[in-house]
């Protein structure tokens, strides 16, 4: 509609006799935008108020409206330029879809939330807060090592800003991980470190939950006279669901060392924390009940109030459009249109005849960029004969080699330990082209280590002849090239076109 208008002005703007005509259509111009223009909402801003808005359908249980809103605000992510604002709102995806045990979901929008963190400069506590909930989603998913894999570096992370609290946040969800994988004495040491820090730097509302962190670690390790004191210390706290679990497991603690007299005490203690855990329940649907009702009758009135308004924009539309019409129909207009019809044949015409040159020179140009792509793909293929050539002449040289060098022939016909790996270096640079040289000074920061399995790799030798000159077993060896693999890619992405093994880079490279 405003399109039309302001073409419209810009017509009769040429008729300087018309000026009553130039004024009514500059207003039904002005008009109109102001009418398109009234419910531009900047996407940044837009997405920001649905991430508001799905917090607090999270704080009423409202889950369906919770990941409807969440997903409304996803949708805009390509047309807004905030790397934190983009990484809460797939946290909080993933968060929503963990809680409904829809994994891959979950992980899927978790893994969105750390790249988009680490788009961020610098890197802040949102890239830890990202790293914790794709911890927590693996956890969840019974994935321990995964999950400790993000909470370390989570916990990295949070060293780095030095927040204690981020910090101690860290050591409980390590904790937990180590739990779900039975390494319970990893995951008490993670536990006690985080209760220390609370202690000294803490809120002191974290420490009970800390103590019952610890408790339940003592009760898988079977030592359940550290459980029961640590439970026993978890009680100070206001949190009814630590103190419930917290009567609980003093229940059973009390029950296996014998202290009848102690469990039923517990047992009862807990049986009427359960009453009153169910009947703030019961309170709480009510009142989620009533604010549903609430924000339904709420919402009821802003339909209203939306269909008075689409009301009244159709009414001043249609107005806008009874206006135009009459303008239009004018027949001074009719015939200053009639003459703007026969210029427009005219340069129609012209335009034609253009465009059949430009079609001739188009084909013209087709033809050779046709013969180009022949002789592109002449040279191609006659490059990769060469290559397979050279391939092949590159093998049957490491073969030779591996019979006639002394060295090699030594190592490959009976691997052991080396102690010298100068000889090795040197003889990957006469061999490999530098290969030594250059991995070195392209990569710095590559340890001994790596460099060693790199160049045993470049001279061909196999995954059990390497694993037994550096003397690890090869399942060992395989895991680690995997880490000098995601350190290559972590710290130089450039040098790699795709997720390839390290084998493949290293000879391609």
């Amino acid at each position: 509609m405003a399109y039309i208008c302001i073409r419209l002005y810009h017509i009769l703007k040429d008729m300087r006799r018309y000026h009553p005509y130039y004024i009514v259509c500059f207003a039904i111009a002005f008009i109109a935008m102001c009418l398109g223009c009234s419910d531009f909402i900047d996407p940044q801003q837009q997405a920001h108020d649905l991430f508001e808005q799905s917090k607090q359908y999270k704080k009423e249980k409202d889950v369906e409206r919770q990941v409807t809103t969440l997903m409304q605000a996803y949708d805009l992510l390509p047309q807004i330029d905030d790397p934190a604002l983009a990484s809460q709102i797939c946290q909080a995806l993933g968060n929503a879809y963990m809680y409904r045990e829809i994994y891959d979901e979950s992980l899927a929008y978790s893994r969105e939330a750390v790249n988009y963190a680490l788009q961020e400069e610098p890197h802040g506590k949102q890239l830890s807060l990202a790293y914790s909930q794709l911890g927590r989603t693996f956890a969840e998913c019974y994935k321990a090592d995964s999950a400790q894999v993000y909470f370390e570096k989570a916990l990295d992370q949070t060293m780095l800003l030095q927040d204690t609290t981020e910090i101690a946040v860290g050591y409980g969800q390590l904790s937990v991980a180590y739990r779900v994988s039975k390494d319970y004495a990893k995951a008490l040491e993670y536990a006690k470190h985080e209760l220390d820090i609370y202690l000294q730097h803490g809120d002191s509302s974290y420490i009970p939950q800390a103590y019952y962190t610890i408790g339940a670690t003592y009760y898988y390790l079977e030592q359940l006279d550290s459980a029961k004191v640590c439970f026993e210390k978890a009680l100070n706290t206001q949190n009814i669901y630590t103190i419930q679990g917290s009567y609980q497991a003093l229940y059973h603690i009390n029950r296996k060392l014998g202290n009848l007299a102690e469990a039923i005490e517990y047992n009862q203690l807990n049986n009427t924390m359960k009453d009153s855990i169910a009947n703030m329940a019961r309170d709480e649907m009510l009142a989620e009940m009533q604010v549903k009702y609430d924000n339904e009758k709420l919402l009821n009135q802003q339909a209203k109030l939306e269909l008075n308004n689409l009301r009244l924009t159709l009414f001043l539309t249609f107005c806008i459009i009874a206006i135009v019409i009459i303008v239009m129909v004018g027949s001074r207009v009719y015939r200053f249109f009639k003459r703007k019809l026969t210029e427009s044949r005219l340069k129609l015409e012209e335009s034609e005849r253009v465009i059949n040159l430009n079609q001739q020179e188009i084909n013209r140009m087709t033809h050779e960029i046709a013969e180009a792509d022949n002789n592109f793909n002449e040279k191609a293929n006659l490059i990769i004969v060469q290559n397979g050539l050279l391939q092949k002449q590159n093998e049957s040289l490491m073969d030779y080699f591996s019979n006639n060098v002394p060295l090699l022939k030594t190592l490959k016909e009976h691997p052991k330990a080396i102690k010298d790996w100068k000889p090795i270096y040197e003889l990957t640079d006469a061999l490999q082209m530098n290969f030594y040289t250059r991995i070195k000074n392209e990569i710095p920061e590559m340890t001994e280590g790596a460099l060693n399995i790199c160049c045993l790799i470049r001279l061909g030798f196999t995954t059990k002849q390497i694993a037994t000159i550096v003397g690890i077993e090869a399942e060992s060896l395989t895991k680690r090239k995997g880490r000098i693999r995601d350190e290559i890619m972590n710290n130089h992405p450039d040098l790699f076109a795709n997720k390839m093994p390290l084998d493949s880079f290293v000879q391609s490279f």
